[in-house]
């Protein structure tokens, strides 16, 4: 079984992807100090006890973490078909991929399940925990996880 939360299929970045892509050492500084202190209090230790280069390494990760963000994944429809487990497909309704790019990742997958979750981003699965937890809770718990879904 999968899950798979705000994916995409397109090589194009998002225009604020693209602006991100152009920022300064400076400006890409800054912003990483925001990501980090947007970051609930336990990621850091939680890093840092199973990090072998220590906590000193944290920034470097989040900069490695964001560069990789920016290097579109590119999944062709022919190979979606060939994944044969069950895959959950989850986004947030305002989401860095549109709902229709979510679509068709679901409609590719021979045994795909699809959740828009309402009035949530990229951050669903903090934004939203319940009914993430819920559709998760629910995905796996399927008794028959080979049977065709769509």
């Amino acid at each position: 079984m999968g899950i798979r939360s705000g994916a995409n299929i397109r090589v194009d970045l998002s225009p604020e992807e693209k602006r991100r892509a152009q920022w300064s050492p400076q400006q890409l500084a800054g912003h990483l100090r925001e990501v980090a202190s947007s970051l609930p209090p336990w990621f850091l230790p939680d890093y840092s006890r199973v990090s072998p280069d220590g906590p000193e390494h944290w920034m470097t990760l989040l900069a490695k973490s964001y560069d990789m963000w920016l290097q579109p994944v590119v999944i062709e429809p022919a190979d979606l078909k060939k994944i044969a487990i069950p895959v959950l497909v989850m986004a947030g309704d305002h989401d860095f991929t549109t709902v229709e790019e979510n679509a068709e990742i679901f409609r590719d997958l021979p045994n795909g399940q699809l959740i828009i979750v309402p009035a949530s981003n990229h951050g669903t699965l903090n934004k939203r925990p319940e009914l993430v937890n819920l559709a998760i809770r629910e995905f796996l718990d399927q008794p028959d996880s080979s049977a065709q879904t769509h």
